[in-house]
């Protein structure tokens, strides 16, 4: 899962807050540094997945595939599963003719509006070793203090324009300047930022094997704003951004404009910084996706089609991105399986409204 959550002072995922209290279970067995090199599928059922070393665990009801979106259709594939002229072509032999495998790979892009800091409130200082002593001694003493801080401190969805029916883009606020150099790790520097990810890219890509060996990586091309409306939402977005951090309220804070280096920029000159620095939120999605058309590899149960006993648990299974961030959603997909495969019946679905506020220029919950 991507973003995690804080609680009294310390993050937590999904791991330690569904899986640590579960693993005293009799019914639970955690295998570390194990790796699943296919699912072994009898007929067209699934029996168990095959580990690296040639052990077996078999499958009394159903196989889980929880793998994520590039692992998931890379293990399907290697076990049978996916498009025969692919399939065929690598000497793999085809379970269930899908198309669909690997395909519609999606992604939120994402881009930095940067600024320094004429203040001491960015964190930048945590690099100086007297600060960091200092900060970590608060948060042994009450879990309190910058580092208690995932560094995204806001956050919010937002209109690119109100020519949008919908917020098409999120934006993270990090009170410090994290510079990203090539082959040179990360560099704190005093300022703030604001991250700009568009939420509904147009543009898809693909995860594809090149061989049968599961230890070798397959082939993931994502096509970002291959597609030009998802460069141009960029372009909105960095300019309404850039308002921001022009706001009178970042008057006594801001120094230097560093990403972009001007604000009086062509939407040319714009489109040029966002395809030169245009990066990625990390929410690879919808390469398994659920559906009934010919492109589906699930159903609405996220059993595969063509296959019994097996399912996909992951954001593989998404048929379009969601706007924001996976780690809910996923969980919340997690738990669909959970009472699919318990025959309880889910909560209803529910849809909130939203209303563009002018004066901000965002979206706000009816």
């Amino acid at each position: 899962l991507d973003r995690t959550v804080s609680r009294d002072g310390r993050r937590t995922s999904a791991a330690t807050a569904h899986l640590e209290p579960a693993l005293s279970r009799e019914n639970l067995q955690l295998l570390r540094n194990a790796a699943v090199e296919k699912v072994e599928i009898d007929g067209r059922r699934a029996t168990g997945v095959r580990l690296n070393g040639g052990e077996l665990i078999s499958a009394k009801r159903e196989v889980l595939l929880c793998a994520g979106a590039i692992k998931t259709p890379q293990l399907l594939m290697l076990s049978g599963i996916g498009g025969k002229d692919q399939l065929e072509s690598l000497g793999v032999d085809v379970v269930a003719d899908l198309s669909g495998v690997g395909q519609n790979l999606m992604d939120h892009a994402c881009v930095n509006v940067a600024a320094g800091c004429r203040t001491s409130d960015a964190i930048d200082g945590l690099a100086r070793p007297l600060r960091k002593a200092v900060v970590g001694a608060r948060w042994l003493c009450d879990g309190k203090g910058w580092a208690a801080s995932n560094a995204w401190e806001a956050g919010g969805l937002v209109f690119g324009s109100d020519a949008y029916p919908y917020p098409n883009l999120q934006y993270h606020f990090c009170p410090v300047h994290a510079d990203y150099r090539e082959g040179g790790g990360l560099t704190l520097r005093p300022g703030f930022q604001i991250q700009v990810d568009q939420l509904r890219p147009y543009s898809r890509g693909r995860v594809a094997i090149t061989s049968r060996d599961p230890a070798a990586d397959p082939s993931v091309r994502f096509n970002y704003l291959q597609d030009p409306r998802d460069a141009q939402e960029l372009v909105e977005g960095v300019r309404r951004a850039l308002a921001i951090v022009y706001a009178p309220a970042f008057n006594d804070f801001r120094a230097d404009l560093r990403l972009p280096d001007t604000r009086n920029m062509s939407d040319e000159d714009l489109e040029a910084f966002v395809r030169a620095t245009c990066g990625t939120d990390y929410h690879p999605s919808g390469t398994a996706k659920m559906g009934s058309g010919a492109e589906a590899v699930v159903d609405a149960d996220l059993r595969v089609h063509g296959v019994d006993g097996l399912r996909v648990v992951d954001a593989s299974v998404l048929p379009s991105i969601v706007s924001g961030n996976l780690n809910a959603p996923v969980q919340m997909i997690a738990r669909k399986a959970a009472d699919v495969i318990r025959g309880v019946e889910g909560l209803p679905a529910e849809r909130p409204e939203y209303h563009f506020d002018a004066d901000y220029d965002v979206a706000v919950a009816a």
